[in-house]
């Protein structure tokens, strides 16, 4: 692969030294919230509960209290060098994506339909493409783990690409205080519309002033492809995922959209081909070990912490991650030498 110009870490796919900062402010949180246990509608993704109904809880996509909060905090601070695949480089110095993401990319990403599918599909794609690099851009979701998460969720929120409007009518809603439908006709004047879906009054009233447009008054607006774009990335943004999506943790991402785990199995596969689409085929995971430091890291600690080991999520690859690497390469038959290659990574998931 050749180098870029004007980039100070090498392409994506290629194993370089590089120095990588901790601001000693920015701590990288893991927040492993599980649902309550509390009824939902099926099919139904809804944004947000109104704040009233969270109370000082999060509250997830299907109008589901997330118990628990965040786990503690974990932060890094100063800077360290180490050899690592750098997963986050997507644009280059002056900020421009070195991969175009376009119509094309989604397409790439997207299951194909024909008929009236295809038709809306289409549709959809060409109006969402030419406007996504700058949004995305303007959003902070410039890395390739940020935009294949965020293509990976609205391409299964949205059916494929295929609809940005819910397939129910949005009666299941009616008289949902949560949501905000608190007149005659609001569950189905304000169903589920967007690339993640956009449900309740309160809910189109808070993104409409976001967004300056009015969607109390005409709610429609909120399904138009361009529109929706915006939603989604606004929606992404004031729940944080992009962290989440820095350290490919695909189940919090989930939980944040959709409340639960509904449909992970399909947006792990958009997933792995929005990885493999914007990086040009393939995204391996390098060598890593002991000394090593940087975002790999992150995502090895945060895999380990999932498997149910206890180490620091800093980025650190320091004695306490090479004890959980070899506790449980032992525990997956594997050469315990806390040595990350392609075995102990397939192994994580």
């Amino acid at each position: 692969m050749t180098p870029i110009p004007d980039l100070e870490l090498a392409p994506f796919g290629v194993r370089t030294p590089v120095k990588t900062a901790f601001a000693p402010n920015d701590p990288v949180e893991m927040m492993l919230a599980e649902p309550a246990q509390m009824s939902m509608q099926p099919e139904a993704t809804p944004i947000e509960a109104t704040a009233e109904a969270a109370g000082p809880h999060f509250v997830s996509g299907i109008g589901k209290v997330l118990g628990g909060g965040p786990a503690p905090a974990m932060t890094g601070r100063g800077c360290a060098t180490g050899h690592f695949l750098h997963p986050l480089v997507l644009h280059n110095e002056k900020g421009k994506f070195m991969v175009t993401l376009n119509a094309d990319i989604m397409r790439a990403i997207a299951p194909r339909y024909s008929g009236a599918n295809g038709a809306r599909q289409a549709e959809i794609i060409d109006q969402v493409g030419p406007l996504l690099e700058e949004t995305l851009t303007a959003y902070g979701e410039n890395t390739l783990l940020r935009a294949a998460h965020f293509l990976a969720q609205i391409c299964h929120e949205s059916a494929g690409f295929r609809t940005t409007e819910e397939f129910a009518d949005g009666s299941a809603y009616e008289g949902r205080k949560d949501l905000g439908n608190t007149e005659p006709g609001d569950g189905t004047r304000f169903k589920g519309r967007g690339l993640i879906q956009l449900t309740g009054r309160a809910n189109y009233a808070k993104y409409g002033t976001i967004m300056g447009i009015d969607l109390i008054a005409g709610p429609r607006a909120a399904a138009e492809p361009a529109m929706s774009l915006k939603i989604a990335c606004e929606f992404w943004q004031q729940h944080g995922l992009n962290r989440f999506a820095d350290v490919d943790d695909i189940e919090t991402v989930t939980r944040r959209i959709n409340g639960g785990l509904n449909g992970l199995d399909s947006r792990k596969e958009f997933l792995a081909k929005a990885k493999a689409v914007l990086s040009g085929g393939s995204m391996p995971r390098p060598l890593v070990r002991i000394g090593d430091t940087g975002p790999e890291v992150s995502v090895l600690q945060h895999r380990l912490i999932v498997a149910g080991h206890r180490v620091a999520a800093d980025g650190d690859f320091g004695p306490g991650t090479d004890a959980a690497v070899t506790q449980f390469q032992a525990s997956r038959g594997l050469q315990a030498d806390g040595i990350v290659g392609p075995s102990t990574w397939a192994a994580l998931g």
